[in-house]
């Protein structure tokens, strides 16, 4: 079932704030629906921060997402599990989300081609920035279906999968802008820039076993991130990021234990008190 679902159609919702939310998906569907199939509703100019779903993996039926942004939807910042074509009308951001193999279903991230604009046949304006993604259990860490080179920014990124694949696409990313992804796992796709991505071979962060996928000491991500534009200012803890030498994924190395709360089962983040107005999210 879904347990929060905006999407009445024919309407328009903008300037809306799901923060400080948990909830348990193993039933039927996804935990937040944003919008609509083909464009017959919208939500923009909003933010889905802090909240935290999990165990979709025993889902039956649906897509089993955490989160969705549906197509036609512009200008969401936030945990987007899924994200679908925008119509070209803004863009969405995908960012500071820690993702972890026992909790979710399918892929880590992923960009869907689904109800996509019939004109136009891929999907584009959408930046996946400042995520951690660990072992996704059944498919890539990250999957992109139906990404052209039209406005799409993937960098800082950690994509740490071992045996699964990092990075799956279905189109060639000749083009596509690919900056400074520590990945560890096959790549099962094409054109990526040669600065698209950073090789880890070892564990880098302080204890996956207890869920804690801040960087350790001397992580190889540490300060190897790019400074571009559409670049997140807060981590997942609430602490500002470098512009200059961002740490890759979710978190900034800022000492050298995790400062914020840890993830378990029963986790969500409290510390938030930010609405749309009130400082700008991306650069």
């Amino acid at each position: 079932m879904l347990w929060v679902s905006i999407n009445y159609e024919l309407s328009l919702f903008y300037f809306l704030v799901i923060n400080k939310f948990t909830n348990v998906a193993a039933t039927t569907g996804e935990c937040v629906y944003f919008g609509c199939v083909n464009d017959l509703c919208r939500i923009r100019d909003s933010i889905i921060e802090h909240n935290y779903c999990h165990d979709t993996f025993g889902s039956s039926g649906g897509s089993r997402a955490g989160f969705q942004v549906k197509s036609g939807s512009y200008n969401v910042v936030g945990p987007c599990i899924i994200v679908y074509d925008d119509y070209d009308c803004g863009r969405n951001l995908i960012d500071g989300n820690l993702n972890d193999q026992y909790w979710n279903n399918l892929a880590g991230i992923g960009v869907i081609q689904n109800s996509i604009n019939p004109t136009i046949k891929y999907t584009r304006n959408i930046t996946i920035s400042g995520n951690t993604v660990y072992m996704s259990r059944s498919d890539a860490c990250l999957r992109l279906n139906g990404v052209a080179n039209k406005n799409i920014t993937i960098s800082n990124n950690v994509l740490y999968c071992g045996h699964q694949l990092s990075t799956k696409a279905t189109n060639d990313l000749t083009g596509a802008s690919m900056y400074n992804n520590a990945v560890n796992g096959t790549i099962s796709a094409t054109g990526i820039q040669p600065d698209g991505i950073l090789a880890m071979f070892r564990n880098v962060f302080v204890n996956t076993s207890a869920n804690n996928l801040y960087p350790t000491v001397g992580s190889p991500f540490i300060n190897k991130g790019t400074n571009r534009l559409y670049q997140v200012l807060y981590d997942y803890n609430d602490i500002g990021r470098s512009m200059s030498t961002p740490t890759t994924g979710a978190y900034k190395y800022s000492t050298t234990n995790n400062s914020g709360g840890m993830t378990t089962i029963d986790f969500k983040c409290g510390s938030s008190t930010a609405a749309v107005p009130q400082y700008p999210l991306i650069r």
